[in-house]
């Protein structure tokens, strides 16, 4: 289920207290996001990339959003209008691909989406660079958007009547119940607590 296709009413969607506390712990100094990084070898395509990486964030709600201190809500993650523009693509030598480091980089989740991509490739290289705003993804997490970008661009430059990488289509509406991991008692204080998180 694409999140054209999430219930029009999941927007704007109260943070979780993990992610409340990922956004106000988050400073230039010490920056709340990842990085994960991928070395490729043979022939990588920016076209196909891009199409996965744009079918990644349809399916991914929160990383197609920012936060916005709503009035009446608090702190919500709200749809990004803007267009998507979260892939840098540079081509490069060889031995530049192989020794890249990458840097440490900021993401603003009050202003933009929580994820950029940066590619730097060569012909027959490329690494790959995966930065997450915490606020919107675990390291677990960002395993499997990993998993699942490449399995959507394999799907498109796999060659014909090649078998071609599964993945599981997860259901935004599960945002939903992302803080249900409590029962009785317990939870009900929790929840108490958290209405006063504005």
């Amino acid at each position: 289920m694409s999140s054209e296709n999430a219930p029009s009413d999941l927007f704007p969607l109260r943070l979780s207290d993990f992610e409340y506390y990922m956004l106000t712990d988050d400073r230039p100094s010490h920056p709340m996001v990842f990085l994960m990084t991928v070395h490729l070898t043979g022939t990588f395509s920016e076209q196909p990339f891009w199409e996965s990486l744009d079918e990644l964030l349809s399916a991914h709600p929160l990383l197609d959003c920012r936060i916005e201190n709503v009035a009446g809500k608090g702190w919500c993650w709200v749809r990004m209008e803007t267009p998507r523009d979260v892939l840098s693509w540079e081509s490069a030598d060889e031995k530049s691909v192989q020794i890249h480091q990458p840097e440490v980089r900021e993401i603003d989740v009050r202003n933009v989406r929580g994820i950029h991509v940066s590619v730097l490739a060569s012909a027959n290289h490329a690494h790959l660079s995966l930065y997450l705003h915490h606020a919107c993804c675990d390291g677990i997490g960002a395993i499997q958007l990993v998993g699942e970008l490449f399995a959507r661009y394999g799907q498109k430059t796999a060659a014909d009547g090649a078998k071609k990488p599964e993945f599981e289509v997860v259901d935004p509406e599960l945002l939903r119940l992302r803080e249900n991991y409590e029962s009785g008692e317990s939870a009900a204080v929790r929840q108490k607590k958290s209405v006063w998180k504005i």
